[in-house]
C-alpha cells in the first residue's frame, strides 16, 4: 500500500534525516492517499510525530485540509504534552521530598529529549520507575495527590512489571519497579545511574535499553514503540552507542535475546546499518521467527494480535524462562483475569480455575497460527 510505504520512508527519514531520504518521501507522496495515510498515522496516535515532518518539509504543497488537521494534533499534543510533563515532574519532585528515587520513562519526558518539542509526540499516561522496596511507599505517595489503585488490579506480593493507578482529572499512572519480566537488576541498576536534571533522567544506554525492551516487551506489535527508538537514536545515537549497549547485555544475560532482536528490528526497519544499534550479533532461530511476526500496522483481530505479541514473549524468553512464560501468558494469576474479565470479581476459587483454564484453551489455539506465521511471514516493513 503507497501509504504504508510513505509512513516506512518518514520512519527512515526520521532516523536519518539526509536530503536523499527526504527526497524518497517526496518521490513517494503523490502515490499516496493523504487522507487515508493521516488515518493509518492516527490509529497509532502518530499524526503529530509523522505528519510533523510532512509539515517541516518546506517544498511540499500540502493540501490546506491535510496541512490543519496535522497542525491541529500536534497541538493538542503540545498541550497534553506540557500538562503531562508539569504532572510528572511534580510527582517525582514529591517522591524525593518523601526519599523515594524516581525517574519517567517514555511519555513527555522523552518528547523533550529527543524531539525538544512536546508537541512531536502524543502521550496519554504516566510511567514512573521506582526501586522495588519503595514500590509501597511510591503507592501511598501517589494516593496523597489523589491517584487511586482500582480493587480489581491489586495483587498480592509484586507485581509484574507495575501498579497501576487512575485519578479524575489527571493522566493514568503506572509505577514501575522493572522494564521488564525476564529479569529484576537492569531496572535498579539504571535507576541507580540516572541524573539528575530538571526531573531525574536515565542514562543514555539504559534509556535506549528501556525503549528496545518496550518494544520487544510489546511483541513487535505497532509503530510506537519501534519510533521512540528511532527518534531516540536520531537525537543522541552515534558510535558509541552499540558498546554501551552490549555492555548491558553482558552485565544482564536474559535481556540478550530481547534487547538484540529488538536491535535488529529497528535497524531493519529504519534503514540503519546492520549492529548500529548493539552490535553485530547472529540471532538465533527464536529471534529470527519473534521477527517474522513483527505487526507495525495491527493487521488482523485483536485477539490474534494479542496472541502473536504473547508468542513472541515466548520465543524471546531467556533460557530457564519458560515457566514463567506459561504463568504470564497461559496461566495467569487471578488479577490479571479479573482484569480481563471483570465479572470474576470475588468469584470462587473453582469458578477463577475454570476461566484460566478457559483462557489457556484459547490462547492455545491462537499459538497455532502464530507458529504458522513465525515459520512462514517474512518479515514485516
Amino acid at each position: 500500500m503507497s501509504e504504508r510505504d510513505v509512513a516506512v520512508a518518514l520512519v527512515r527519514e526520521l532516523a536519518q534525516p539526509t536530503p536523499e531520504r527526504r527526497a524518497e518521501v517526496r518521490r513517494l507522496l503523490p502515490s499516496a492517499d493523504l487522507h487515508r495515510l493521516l488515518k493509518i498515522l492516527a490509529a497509532q496516535r502518530l499524526v503529530p510525530t509523522l505528519g510533523g515532518l510532512l509539515l517541516a518539509d518546506e517544498e511540499l504543497d500540502l493540501p490546506r485540509d491535510i496541512a490543519e488537521a496535522i497542525q491541529a494534533a500536534r497541538l493538542r499534543a503540545r498541550q497534553r504534552g506540557l500538562w503531562n510533563y508539569a504532572v510528572t515532574t511534580r510527582l517525582v519532585h514529591t517522591l524525593a521530598d518523601a526519599g523515594i528515587a524516581a525517574v519517567p520513562l517514555k511519555g513527555a519526558a522523552l518528547a523533550d529529549a529527543v524531539y525538544g518539542d512536546l508537541g512531536a509526540r502524543q502521550s496519554s499516561d504516566i510511567d514512573v520507575l521506582v526501586d522495588r522496596s519503595d514500590l509501597d511507599g511510591a503507592v501511598e505517595v501517589a494516593e496523597r495527590q489523589g491517584w487511586c489503585e482500582p480493587e480489581l488490579l491489586k495483587a498480592a506480593g509484586l507485581p509484574r512489571l507495575h501498579r497501576e493507578l487512575f485519578h479524575d482529572s489527571l493522566p493514568p499512572l503506572e509505577l514501575h519497579w522493572r522494564i521488564h519480566w525476564y529479569e529484576e537488576s537492569f531496572a535498579p541498576a539504571a535507576l541507580a545511574r540516572a541524573a539528575p536534571l530538571d526531573t531525574m533522567r536515565l542514562a543514555p544506554a539504559d534509556e535506549l535499553t528501556s525503549l528496545l525492551l518496550f518494544l520487544a516487551r510489546d511483541g513487535f506489535a505497532g509503530l510506537r514503540q519501534a519510533i521512540d527508538v528511532v527518534a531516540w537514536w536520531a537525537a543522541l545515537g552515534g558510535d558509541e552507542t552499540a558498546a554501551a549497549v552490549r555492555a548491558i547485555i553482558d552485565a544482564h544475560p536474559p535481556l540478550e535475546r530481547a534487547i538484540a532482536t529488538a536491535a535488529r528490528y529497528i535497524e531493519d526497519f529504519a534503514g540503519l546499518p546492520r549492529g548500529a544499534i548493539a552490535g553485530e550479533v547472529q540471532l538465533s532461530r527464536r529471534q529470527r521467527a519473534a521477527l517474522r511476526l513483527a505487526n507495525p500496522w495491527l493487521v488482523g483481530s485483536r485477539e490474534q494480535i494479542y496472541a502473536d505479541v504473547s508468542f513472541v514473549d515466548g520465543l524471546l524468553a531467556p533460557p530457564g524462562g519458560r515457566g514463567a512464560f506459561v504463568g504470564r501468558q497461559l496461566l495467569p494469576p487471578r488479577p490479571v483475569l479479573v482484569r480481563r474479565q471483570p465479572a470474576l470479581q470475588g468469584a470462587s476459587t473453582t469458578r477463577v480455575g475454570v476461566a484460566r483454564l478457559g483462557h489457556a484453551t484459547r490462547v492455545l489455539a491462537r499459538y497455532v497460527l502464530s507458529a504458522s506465521a513465525a515459520l512462514a511471514r517474512p518479515r514485516a516493513t
